[in-house]
């Protein structure tokens, strides 16, 4: 087993091949001991090398499963749930509670905004991670909720998208709600060394999924009582399709930066914080060339 286990390090790891591996087992065991007689003092370990490195591969191969079931579980989910349309105030209340919870491990959701000519905005989309998706009729409900409101000004929760920053100043033209923790997926590409573009080509470029971008669509009636398949479906994915490239972008920097077994046992909280790192330059930056509504201000006149 012995053997084995450093015949397969030495394949992982082509430099230990010129060292002494001799004082490996001797160490990890040293090590492996010292972990059990903190967590159980009273009893003395009498543990051997072999031992040791079978719970070693042990552990690794849970900790592997483990990452790969929740992996399939989230996208399992998401296939069989579709976008959850909401109308009421109650709605939008539960849906913020499910994104706060899908948003747990990984603080990120992608955000699109949908509005008649030059109305106000009439659909908000959100999408978490795994495929959770929800789009908020703000023309029925006529006002942001305190829920909502209080999601979209956490500066700890990203949001994502293209030309994001122009529709969190419309959010706070049409509603008076400010939207912290913005990040523009045309930054993204280029930190990883891809070309920036419109959502619909970097979905192409990047997912290999193509955007259904017609006019006919896109300028649509939002405001309609009812929206159509179609509508509702146009909308989802360019939530999704948003989170889904910042992924795809981040995880392109993850394995440029962190070696795979670092990638592989580090907490999520703490691969997050090396994330936010990443990203933090960028947040709430308008990227050049869009148009970043001017929210007038009150002139107050005072008598002399």
């Amino acid at each position: 087993m012995l053997e084995f286990f450093n015949s397969l390090l030495n394949k992982l790891f082509p430099s230990r091949q010129n060292q002494n591996n001799d004082k490996f087992p001797s160490n990890m065991l040293k090590y492996f001991k010292s972990w059990l007689n903190k967590q159980n003092p009273e009893i003395e370990n009498d543990i051997t090398a072999e031992t040791a490195v079978k719970v070693v591969i042990i552990v690794l191969v849970i900790i592997c499963l483990s990452k790969f079931i929740k992996f399939l579980l989230r996208r399992l989910k998401w296939r069989r749930n579709g976008p959850n349309i909401i109308h009421t105030a109650n709605e939008c209340h539960n849906a913020v509670l499910e994104l706060r919870k899908k948003c747990k491990d990984v603080r990120v959701i992608g955000l699109d905004c949908e509005w008649v000519f030059e109305g106000r905005i009439a659909l908000l989309q959100l999408a978490s991670i795994d495929g959770y998706c929800s789009l908020i009729r703000l023309c029925a409900l006529g006002h942001v909720p305190s829920s909502l409101e209080a999601l979209l000004s956490d500066r700890s929760i990203i949001k994502t998208g293209v030309a994001v920053n122009s529709d969190a100043s419309r959010l706070l033209r049409d509603y008076g709600v400010r939207c912290n923790g913005v990040l523009d997926l045309r930054y993204m590409a280029p930190a990883v060394g891809s070309v920036p573009a419109g959502l619909g080509k970097m979905s192409n470029l990047y997912l290999n999924k193509e955007l259904d971008k017609d006019l006919s669509i896109t300028c649509s009636n939002w405001e309609a009582g009812c929206l159509s398949e179609r509508q509702i479906q146009y909308a989802a994915d360019d939530a999704l399709v948003s989170v889904q490239l910042f992924q795809y972008f981040n995880n392109l920097m993850l394995k440029r930066d962190l070696p795979w077994y670092k990638r592989l046992f580090w907490s999520y909280e703490k691969v997050w914080a090396r994330v936010e790192w990443y990203w933090r330059p960028y947040i709430d930056l308008p990227f050049p060339g869009d148009q970043i509504l001017r929210i007038p201000q009150p002139f107050f006149f005072m008598n002399q």
